[in-house]
């Protein structure tokens, strides 16, 4: 069975960038055209994590 993939949304400089993420397990995926990552899930809000680690993903890729 494959975690259910959310699409989230953020701003940076000004521009939107769009990713998407998965829970497996305690693991957080998130994936966008600038690259994917993952990392321990913690805390009740995955929402929130992915937003920040699509922010990583973003600002260390996207020109």
């Amino acid at each position: 069975m494959h975690a259910r993939s959310h699409e989230i949304t953020i701003a940076v400089w000004g521009r939107k960038f769009r990713g998407a993420y998965q829970v497996e397990g305690d693991q957080l995926h998130v994936s966008s055209p600038y690259g994917s990552d993952q990392e321990p899930l913690v805390g009740p809000d995955p929402e929130g994590a992915a937003k920040r680690l699509l922010r990583e993903i973003v600002l260390k890729n996207a020109r």
